[in-house]
């Protein structure tokens, strides 16, 4: 049995099967919340995709507390598995953990890089098996809020500009780079290497400009109006990173044209029963 913690979250909630729970099933800010937890579910297989207030405001405005609510939910996590003798724990960090340190993410860095120390730790103390599988930017239905993300963030901003007959104005260079992911995509890949004991990166052989990507949501979305660039909203040009000493899993089965427009029907039927024509 597959218990999964951040169950409604993007990637939590889009798998097929297990016992998907939330924080108002579990605190995982608290140990004994959730060893209980577990000891109540007796899973073969925890996946943690669980994250406390994950947005980009938190992540650059309240650094300090966004990381210690989140490295307190992995060590809650890691521990409690452990005492549990849990078959295997897969536990979901970004790509932004190969960033460079002299970034503003340095937090986000330090976060996803702490929860690898955990899992090669509690191997060697505890034999409790674990990998860590990283993502670049997911997308797709069942988000739960738009800033956590850039594509998330473009659809709202197109819709209300549409609904109030308005320009889009974001913030950022149109010309810095991403990698984008469908959550499909990731979740069947990570079921299909959830017994590896290999730490796995997902990403896709493509990047796009930020401009592409809001181009296309506005032309999906048949938006007429101007899309206006303004400021900057990070310093990371391009995601380049060293890939060299990890296991590369590429993605590409769902293109970006359909992986976009799924996640804008789900959008537009969720906030007002709408669908695209």
């Amino acid at each position: 049995m597959k218990l999964i913690f951040g169950g409604t979250g993007l990637v939590g909630s889009n798998f097929s099967n297990g016992i998907k729970l939330s924080s108002k099933d579990v605190n995982l800010l608290d140990y004994n919340d959730t060893l209980n937890c577990i000891k109540h579910h007796q899973p073969e297989i925890i996946i943690h995709s669980a994250c406390k207030k994950l947005s980009s405001k938190l992540l650059y405005d309240n650094s300090a507390d966004y990381f210690d609510e989140n490295v307190q939910i992995s060590l809650n996590i890691f521990k409690a598995a452990a005492v549990c003798n849990i078959k295997k724990l897969v536990v979901i960090a970004s790509i932004n953990a190969f960033l460079d340190e002299n970034t503003l993410l340095l937090s986000d860095i330090y976060n996803h890089n702490i929860k690898k120390i955990l899992s090669t730790e509690y191997y060697k103390q505890y034999s409790l098996k674990s990998n860590i599988i990283y993502l670049s930017n997911v997308f797709g239905p069942n988000y739960k809020d738009s800033r956590n993300g850039f594509i998330p963030l473009v659809i709202e901003k197109c819709y209300d500009a549409i609904i109030n007959n308005t320009d889009i104005v974001l913030t950022g260079n149109k010309l810095h780079t991403r990698n984008f992911i469908y959550i499909n995509d990731v979740v069947d890949a990570i079921e299909l290497h959830i017994n590896s004991d290999n730490d796995i990166i997902l990403t896709t052989d493509k990047t796009y400009t930020l401009e592409y990507i809001a181009n296309q949501v506005a032309k999906i979305m048949k938006f007429r109006g101007n899309i206006i660039w303004e400021g900057e909203f990070d310093d990371i040009k391009d995601k380049n990173i060293n890939y060299s000493t990890q296991q590369l899993i590429k993605l590409n089965q769902t293109s970006i044209g359909d992986a976009l427009a799924n996640t804008i029907k789900w959008y537009l039927t969720s906030k007002s029963g709408i669908e695209l024509t």
